[in-house]
């Protein structure tokens, strides 16, 4: 209700009393739809801060105001100097003008999200705060007082609308109508409670209400309000105070829970597919078991077959072995051993991934707590700070940045010293390399999966990657080298990131930004 027309109209008989005689001294904005605007008498200062959101829109009167020095924009200049001669407060209008003895009108229109400042000089609009709000420019100055007859006889005619006789009392008065029964009176009890509650609004009397998480300033006593100070700017700079950081606090609360929890969701999601790989990998076949399986049927297994059938001791049943059909049994057997390593070094990293993003969870788990927790912008701040130190430190120092497609892990080395490591350290012999062809650019891994084939669109997503961290990031077409980080070499006394390629495939493809 601190925008309510028997509010502002207690607010501006308060300003004429208190500004007549005050020089404009400046006028500016710092902040997106705020506006400050200083006074001076002697040595007393005064200061309007106009907060006209479309979602909050407020007066308040700060006892002092620093501007910023940098990022303020000066507004309604040619005021400045001018001499304040009083407040004229337009009838049934939730609308004040602040008027010059030179002639002009400062105009406060206190209408919710389509709040505005403006400046008529002579009655003629001259300029505009918020000049977006196109309607505001045919505003009328001579036309903003709304004469309305508030009698019985209107009321009857109006067949119990209120609304009608008096249209600025707002939703929170209609609230309050359809809490004492207003929908089941008759038509002179509805005038009765209607006339009452006028009655209160012109007392003068000011409160604090919080309903349903939301902060009201009311001229109304309920249940629960808190009484504020009987001065209406005092008043309102009291609710300005409550309400901004109650609401800034909530708004950044929301923002923050809401990130975390996208976070936290993305966290279960990887647990839940890392352990469904984790058990498919423990519990399916065991490669270094199907090598001992085929090292002891070596003279049993025909030459140059694709697929054979042998009892598995460890099972005690049958097992289909895919072979090579142009090794012998003994070296498939030694490419299962080959295999058998990365997938003990797979499920390794994988128990690590897990243990890792649990704990994460619980992290994010704990902070989200102490975010629902805090009582102000500054600690929530502060938190979130806290929060992002410890990330930054806890990451380890990897040479690439990663990313997943269609549940790939796709690598990119972050410079030539990196791409060294990452190929030396981080690489295995079945992870697929890309890079663009001929020019300086990041190494790219596609990192291997067991069983699992490199799909076309993957490789051709990770090439386009490629191209993209290459100095032919602005072709339309890059030719890419495509192949497994087996056949590269790097020679002694190389360059970093500079290799030999035994086996390549090129592919052409436009450059893609992960």
């Amino acid at each position: 209700m601190h925008n309510n027309y028997h509010f502002i109209k207690k607010l501006s008989l308060e300003l004429s009393e208190r500004l007549a005689g005050y020089r404009f001294l400046e006028c500016f904005s710092q902040n997106k739809d705020e506006l400050v605007i200083g006074l001076s008498k002697g040595e007393a200062d005064y200061f309007i801060r106009a907060s006209l959101q479309g979602d909050f829109c407020c007066l308040s009167f700060p006892e002092d105001y620093r501007r910023a020095k940098r990022n303020s924009v000066d507004l309604f200049q040619d005021l400045i100097g001018k001499t304040v001669s009083g407040v004229r407060q337009f009838e049934n209008e939730r609308s004040f003008g602040l008027e010059f003895q030179t002639g002009e009108t400062l105009l406060f229109k206190m209408h919710g999200n389509r709040s505005n400042i403006l400046l008529f000089e002579g009655g003629e609009l001259k300029d505009v705060f918020k000049s977006h709000l196109k309607s505001d420019w045919d505003t009328q100055l001579a036309a903003m007082d709304r004469p309305i007859e508030q009698s019985f006889e209107a009321f009857q005619k109006a067949e119990g609308d209120w609304m009608a006789l008096y249209p600025t009392l707002g939703k929170y008065v209609k609230k309050y109508f359809l809490a004492s029964g207003w929908d089941g009176m008759s038509l002179e009890a509805r005038w009765d409670l209607l006339r009452e509650t006028v009655a209160k609004l012109e007392e003068g009397k000011f409160f604090l209400v919080r309903k349903d998480t939301a902060i009201y300033l009311t001229l109304l006593e309920e249940e629960g309000a808190e009484r504020l100070s009987d001065v209406p700017t005092e008043a309102v700079s009291a609710f300005y105070g409550v309400y901004t950081r109650e609401y800034y606090l909530n708004k950044e609360r929301t923002e923050a829970v809401r990130q975390l929890q996208s976070n936290m969701a993305k966290t279960r999601s990887y647990i839940q597919k890392t352990e469904k790989k984790f058990e498919k990998l423990v519990e399916g076949v065991k490669f270094n078991e199907v090598a001992d399986v085929i090292m002891a049927n070596l003279h049993t297994i025909p030459k140059h077959v694709k697929e054979v059938e042998l009892f598995n001791f460890y099972t005690n049943e049958n097992l289909k072995i895919r072979l090579k059909p142009e090794l012998s049994p003994q070296l498939n057997a030694q490419n299962y051993y080959r295999k058998a390593k990365n997938q003990a070094i797979e499920i390794d990293n994988l128990e690590k991934n897990l243990d890792q993003k649990e704990n994460e969870l619980k992290q994010q788990g704990e902070l989200l707590t102490k975010i629902e927790q805090v009582e102000s912008v500054r600690e929530l701040r502060k938190l979130l700070k806290k929060d992002q130190t410890a990330q930054k430190q806890n990451k380890p120092n990897l040479p690439y940045f990663s990313f997943r497609y269609k549940e790939f892990d796709v690598w990119v080395g972050k410079n030539p010293k990196s791409n060294d490591l990452m190929m030396q350290k981080f690489a295995y012999k079945e992870d697929m390399w890309l890079h663009a062809k001929d020019v300086p650019g990041s190494h790219i891994l596609i990192k291997h999966q067991a069983n699992r084939v490199f799909p076309k669109d993957v490789i051709e997503y990770a090439a386009g990657i490629a191209a993209y961290y290459s100095k032919r990031k602005s072709d339309s077409l890059c030719p890419v080298t495509v192949t497994p980080r087996k056949y590269i070499r790097k020679q002694k006394g190389a360059a970093a990131g500079k290799v030999l390629i035994d086996k390549e495939e090129v592919i052409m493809v436009p450059p893609r930004r992960p």
